[in-house]
This record gives C-alpha cells, structure tokens and sequence, in this order.
C-alpha cells in the first residue's frame, strides 16, 4: 500500500514539490510494454530494473516518488549501447513497482509485465 493518501499522480506532483508534472497526461499513447524485472546480485541480494519506458514519463520523478513510497535505493541509469534510459530499485520491488504505476494512474496493468522467478 502507498504511503501517500492519494490514487493520482497529479496530487503527488503537488505534495511532494509541484514542478515539472511525472508524465503528458493529455497523451492517449497505449502502445507500449513496461518491463518490470528482477537480477540476482549476490547470494541474497537483489536489483529491480524497469525498462522499455516512453520518453513522455519524467523518469527521475518517478524515481523520486518510488523511493520515498516503499523506502529503498533508486536510479536512472542509460544503457551503453543506445540513449534508452531504465530505472533500478535495490531489492525484490517488482510487485511494488507495478502496484505504484496502477494505483496512481501512471499507467494501465495492461501495459506493465512482470518477469523473474
């Protein structure tokens, strides 16, 4: 469950700093499939990545609002080969990650897969 007490990203914005908004909310875009995967690292430790985001989405505010969610370590990182930005979590937050972008409508379950285990 969130921490805020709210179902919508738009009360986010304005709770946490009000600026630069999470995503186009006029954009009608549905054509897309977000990763949201799982490494093992160690023996018991491991790394959340989301990929495959459109561009529309201010990826380090969601970064942000993830963090400050469900307590744990975030970045954006590019991949070397191309200009693709992902996101990484530390720690199992697949389950985490999807309910976040679903309870505050960033975007719909269809568009979200869940890979690992």
């Amino acid at each position: 469950m969130l921490r805020f007490n709210t179902n919508n990203l738009k009360d986010l914005d304005k709770e946490l700093d009000g600026s630069k908004k999470v995503v186009n909310y006029d954009s009608d875009d549905d054509d897309f499939k977000v990763v949201i995967a799982i490494q093992q690292r160690t023996a018991k430790k491991y790394v959340t990545t989301v990929t495959d985001i459109p561009e529309k989405y201010d990826l380090p505010k969601l970064v942000k609002y993830i963090k400050k969610c469900y307590n744990c370590s975030g970045s954006v990182l590019k991949k070397e080969d191309s200009d693709e930005e992902y996101l990484t979590f530390s720690g199992d937050q697949r389950q985490n990650v999807a309910t976040f972008f679903v309870e505050c409508n960033v975007m719909d379950k269809e568009n979200i897969i869940v890979r690992g285990f």
